[in-house]
């Protein structure tokens, strides 16, 4: 009989998830999604890969379910949230915050025991604390501050936060720096965004990245899409983010491909760190933004072959052809070894044939491209069979193979 896949069900009212608030590790979070697998059914790792492709979702094989289920590997952001969402566990967002917290304790950053966000996005008007020598934060040397932040209840984050709210952002970044990451993200996420981003730009990068690492997605993108002194400040904390956390961040802030483009001296190659985090859509949309498609040969420099096929497969082939006309000739076979032949030959048709027909003969082998290129129109055979003709490199069959291509088909 075959097996019942879940599917369009409301949430059991039984459901009885651990809290995840409180999931700090790997197998802390697998545990939690081998229960909503219970909860569901307990369907095989192969049905939720169905159920998965059948709700639209980027594809997550059933092996990665498993792995991800079993908490021998990390699984990625992307893979998480799909799997939720096919087995319907609730708020994604709560699922992606514990994914957040158990990627920073990978990273060896400090992990928070509650929601991140949970802080208050303002502090109020008026502190209801004893200030004591909080006051003193902005007097001491920023060692001594740094301690008294530090060492402060957790009723006087109110008057920390207007102690160095009230501080010029250099000086209050001077001992923020030599706070752990939870209290500045603490202290950070309680004051205005505006103030908390100049503290942001004028900390050590190390520390801004760990403390924004550690709050909610949410309030992390609303801070870094403030950054803006030094000029290299936003980029130089996103280069240190985990590509799963930044991901996570990059994505809650309102049209996110016009901030990535306006980030001074972030590259192609830091940006496809976090493109590799998300799903193919966001890949598309990244580079359906109007000055992205020109910087399409900063993402294919030096990038992996898997990183490049997810960036040629999100775009148009006309587009992507032009851009691997602009890289080495050498570096194509690399850029493509990840698509498939059906993936290929669009973006083959659209290539410069001068540029890189001796580069794929000899990394395609003659058969292969031969058979890619007889599949194609009668005009783009020819200017494939002149080019190989010219480099001299085709034998008398394989001469004969192009040329029969060329005649017209009945």
């Amino acid at each position: 009989m075959a097996e019942q896949v879940p599917g369009g069900m409301g949430e059991r009212a039984d459901l009885d998830l651990p809290d995840l608030e409180l999931i700090t590790t790997l197998d802390e979070l697998a545990e939690a999604l081998r229960t909503l697998r219970v909860a569901r059914g307990n369907p095989s790792y192969r049905a939720i890969e169905r159920l998965i492709e059948r709700d639209g979702q980027p594809r997550v094989p059933f092996n990665t379910v498993h792995d991800a289920m079993a908490g021998q590997h990390m699984p990625k952001r992307q893979a998480v949230l799909s799997i939720v969402r096919a087995l319907n566990g609730g708020d994604a967002k709560r699922w992606l915050t514990a994914w957040n917290r158990v990627e920073l304790g990978r990273q060896g950053l400090p992990a928070v025991g509650g929601t991140a966000g949970s802080w208050p996005r303002r502090a109020p008007e008026v502190s209801t604390t004893t200030v004591g020598g909080i006051s003193r934060i902005a007097a001491v040397n920023r060692r001594d501050g740094a301690s008294l932040i530090t060492n402060a209840p957790s009723g006087q984050i109110v008057d920390v936060v207007h102690t160095l709210a009230a501080m010029p952002a250099e000086n209050a970044a001077e001992r923020l720096n030599l706070v752990p990451a939870v209290r500045v993200a603490a202290v950070l996420a309680g004051m205005d965004e505006r103030q908390a981003a100049a503290i942001l730009g004028y900390m050590r990068p190390a520390v801004s990245a760990a403390a924004l690492t550690v709050v909610e997605p949410a309030v992390a993108g609303d801070l870094i899409a403030l950054v803006r002194t030094p000029t290299s400040a936003c980029a130089n904390i996103l280069r240190l983010i985990p590509a799963g956390s930044g991901a996570a961040i990059i994505s809650t802030i309102e049209n996110w491909p016009a901030f990535l483009d306006q980030v001074t001296n972030l590259t192609g190659a830091d940006i496809l760190r976090f493109l590799m985090e998300m799903d193919d859509g966001a890949v598309g949309q990244l580079f359906a933004h109007p000055n992205m498609p020109a910087r399409g040969p900063q993402f294919l420099d030096g990038a992996s072959s898997e990183g490049a096929a997810r960036v040629l497969r999100a775009v148009p082939a006309a587009q992507t052809g032009r851009w691997l006309d602009s890289v080495n000739p050498t570096q194509v076979p690399r850029l493509i070894r990840n698509l498939t032949d059906q993936e290929f030959m669009p973006i083959l048709g659209e290539m410069t044939v001068a540029r890189v027909a001796r580069p794929l003969y000899e990394a395609l082998g003659p058969d292969h491209l031969i058979r890619l290129v007889s599949l194609m129109p009668p005009d783009i055979v020819r200017r494939w069979w002149d080019q190989l003709q010219r480099e001299r490199v085709l034998s008398g069959e394989e001469s004969e193979q192009l040329r029969a291509a060329i005649r017209p088909r009945s």
